[in-house]
């Protein structure tokens, strides 16, 4: 089973979950439950419909109607540049739905993965925050939301420079590396949460080697490079 607070992305760790969405590994489906304390008229439409009736537990069609509303379709043209830019070789819908961190731009949602306490363990006194919903007990790491985006800035701008070095357009970079020209944009703009595989199908059409670091706060750090 995999857990995943539904928060507001313009706030991100700050914000309250509006309920959580389950993903059950085996039988690979969604199931959705929404926070009693939630008031429809203050939470985007697509929940609210929901709260309304007084139901905090979503039915699995109604969870994976919401799944969908939120990826492409397997039915979408461009359903296999899609995957490929995502490092995925069939349709997934998970995948797809983490690909953007579940974000909808209509509804401001996004996913915020969480683990049970004894998959990860931790003990008492750890600076994690910690919930209990259905009987789990989870835990996510805090993150510096502000860290995280400039990494993604960071990081858009090494390829936007690499690509003006290589004197290749975004359109002309499309097509040597599978990935589609709106991803590049926003990779360059700090927007996206690439994969690595995405990164490295960039790196290779460029002519160059991506290297992904863990650094320790004394700045040593283990590399590796992928080709």
């Amino acid at each position: 089973m995999r857990y995943f607070e539904i928060v507001d992305e313009r706030k991100r760790r700050r914000s309250r979950p509006y309920g959580m969405l389950f993903f059950e590994e085996k039988t690979r489906t969604f199931h959705i439950t929404l926070s009693p304390q939630l008031d429809p008229a203050l939470i985007p439409e697509s929940l609210a419909a929901y709260v309304q009736k007084g139901n905090g537990e979503l039915l699995p069609e109604e969870s994976l109607m919401w799944v969908k509303e939120r990826i492409p379709s397997p039915d979408d043209p461009n359903i296999s540049h899609i995957l490929a830019a995502n490092g995925l070789r069939e349709y997934d819908a998970l995948g797809l739905l983490l690909s953007n961190d579940g974000n909808f731009k209509k509804d401001h949602l996004m996913l915020r993965e969480v683990f049970p306490v004894e998959d990860t363990g931790v003990t008492g006194g750890t600076p994690l925050r910690r919930s209990r919903k259905q009987g789990v007990q989870y835990a996510y790491v805090e993150m510096q939301p502000e860290s995280v985006e400039e990494l993604k800035k960071q990081l858009g701008k090494q390829l936007h420079s690499a690509r003006k070095a290589a004197n290749v357009s975004q359109v002309e970079l499309c097509r040597k590396s599978g990935v589609p020209q709106a991803t590049i944009s926003n990779i360059e703009r700090g927007l996206a949460n690439p994969t690595l595989e995405t990164l490295a199908a960039l790196a290779r059409s460029l002519g160059l080697t991506m290297s992904v670091s863990l650094e320790q706060k004394d700045q040593q750090s283990t590399k590796t490079d992928i080709q």
